[in-house]
């Protein structure tokens, strides 16, 4: 088991270890040796907090609740706030301290079994991405305060063995949290998207384009937008265009041709065949069906 920091604990803090003896009797219960707490703790206020290891044998996650610290891993070094969370895995280098302006307050587990590294899997994690930001919930809150509260007044193997189970509990409620943060930060970032195309009817875009534009890889960016949208980008900002097309058709004296160059076709035959794959009429039945008549 990895060792906690030597943190002076104030009067509010709490810094539990698991014995040797109850670590023993965990690892060979069948119900909880797969993920169990070795240490626990919450650090209020932590001035001049600070940890540094190179190597360490378990998982610890740590949720910053209030103030600011630093985290670095391998050299790469991250802001931490309030609703930060990080998850660090065994053998992997790193440092983190509170700000000195405004030092963190910290909830905090060290945990092993045979499926820690499933659940740190199905949180999302890995080695390079730990960290999941603005977690400001009231009920993973209330469940690190659980964490800690159940260990605070007994340290025996049941009291142990309840808080392996808050500590599932926890770790299943972040990968939860962490899916609605990303899908929320997704949805917002295919709507700016949408609009972008809208205001560019006019051109060819291309799906890097896109990509680029909601930060994301292009195989991310299609299959997040297809899964919100169920059509995949190009062919929605293709339907986008045929649908302004009908505006036009139905509003206006324009030619076919020259809505077709207004919407970004440079042959108005390719345009007119597009329409009517989209609606099942040429541009022209349709707008003697639904719209303006020329003027002869």
């Amino acid at each position: 088991m990895s060792n906690p920091s030597e943190w002076p604990l104030s009067k509010s803090a709490k810094r539990i270890l698991a014995t040797k003896d109850v670590l023993k009797v965990i690892k060979d219960n069948v119900l909880f040796r797969d993920c169990y707490a070795t240490a626990i703790g919450f650090y209020p206020s932590a001035f001049k907090h600070k940890m540094q290891r190179k190597h360490h044998d378990d998982y610890l996650v740590v949720y910053c609740s209030e103030g600011k610290g630093t985290l670095e891993i391998e050299g790469n070094r991250f802001e931490i706030g309030p609703g930060d969370l990080f998850i660090l895995p065994p053998n992997i280098e790193h440092r983190y301290s509170a700000s000195e302006e405004k030092p963190w307050s910290i909830f905090w587990c060290h945990f092993q079994g045979q499926l820690a590294a499933d659940y740190f899997e199905h949180i999302g994690l890995s080695g390079t991405r730990n960290i999941i930001r603005h977690l400001n919930n009231l009920e993973l809150h209330a469940t690190f305060q659980s964490l800690v509260n159940a260990v605070s007044y007994q340290r025996d193997i049941n009291t142990f063995i309840y808080a392996s189970s808050i500590l599932r509990n926890l770790l299943t409620l972040t990968a939860k949290l962490r899916a609605r943060t990303e899908n929320a930060s997704v949805f917002d970032a295919i709507e700016s998207v949408q609009t972008f195309m809208r205001e560019n009817l006019d051109k060819k875009l291309r799906l890097e384009q896109l990509a680029e534009y909601a930060n994301l890889s292009k195989f991310h960016f299609s299959r997040r937008y297809k899964m919100h949208t169920s059509l995949a980008p190009l062919r929605h900002f293709e339907l986008m265009k045929m649908e302004h097309a009908c505006l036009m058709l139905a509003a206006s004296s324009e030619s076919v041709a020259t809505i077709a160059d207004q919407l970004g076709f440079e042959d108005s035959l390719y345009f007119s065949r597009v329409f009517k794959k989209v609606t099942g009429v040429p541009p022209s039945n349709y707008r003697d069906q639904w719209g303006y008549t020329l003027s002869k």
